[in-house]
């Protein structure tokens, strides 16, 4: 389980050093101080005991109070690995209690360049990707369940009144099982690139896109390749 205390500062830590690759280690030291000058009075021994998990620590409100200070999330977000949402209020935290994604998602997400945000609105919402995942959680859960269902099956004697543990037995290890998940997975997958493809937007995306390239035309074979002269040392 993540200690979101320590994630907390040590992320502070990563943006000071994005701003200026000198900048001294954020510490413990500091932060009681920054929290002390703010009115938050927590020992530096208390947040080191936080930080390493140490199990006679209390966490009270006074502290609760200062994380929520210094960098802005909610109490919930810290004492509840569950929850997903660290900011106390504005867009992101009404985006992620909504759609359920944490609200660093929500800001990479909001952060992606408009035509990235295009396709992966195209992915999400015209041609669903994600209707795969159920697939691929079906194929996995039966495979990873089989060879444990097959053992349990195995180890029962197979007496008067006992022929629908064969028939499971049988059904649950049939090739034709596994067999259907894996040609469900492959059709879906198949209609969702076919889908794909034929999107205008997305072709006139990609269309720019290639404009862009430096291979100018498409090599189809071996002898379209540039060859090694070893007399001049050139591709030719």
């Amino acid at each position: 389980m993540m200690n979101r205390f320590k994630q907390l500062r040590e992320e502070y830590n990563e943006q000071l050093k994005d701003k200026n690759p000198k900048a001294k280690l954020y510490s413990v030291e500091d932060m009681c101080e920054e929290m002390k000058n703010a009115g938050f009075n927590v020992s530096k021994a208390k947040i080191k005991k936080i930080e390493s998990e140490q199990p006679d620590v209390s966490i009270d409100a006074k502290t609760l109070l200062a994380y929520k200070w210094k960098f802005d999330v909610s109490v919930d977000w810290l004492i509840d690995n569950t929850v997903q949402t660290r900011k106390v209020d504005g867009n992101i935290a009404s985006a992620s209690k909504v759609i359920g994604l944490s609200d660093v998602a929500i800001e990479e997400i909001s952060e992606l360049k408009p035509d990235y945000k295009m396709i992966l609105d195209k992915m999400i919402s015209n041609y669903c990707f994600l209707l795969v995942l159920p697939e691929i959680r079906n194929l996995l859960g039966y495979n990873s369940l089989k060879p444990h269902i097959k053992l349990l099956f195995d180890e029962k004697s197979y007496k008067n009144g006992a022929e629908i543990d064969q028939f499971l037995f049988d059904a649950i290890n049939d090739n034709t099982v596994s067999t259907f998940f894996s040609e469900t997975v492959v059709k879906r997958i198949k209609d969702i690139i076919d889908n794909t493809m034929l999107d205008k937007d997305l072709q006139a995306y990609f269309g720019e896109k290639d404009k862009e390239s430096k291979i100018k035309s498409v090599i189809t074979s071996a002898a379209d390749l540039p060859r090694y002269n070893s007399e001049t040392g050139k591709l030719e």
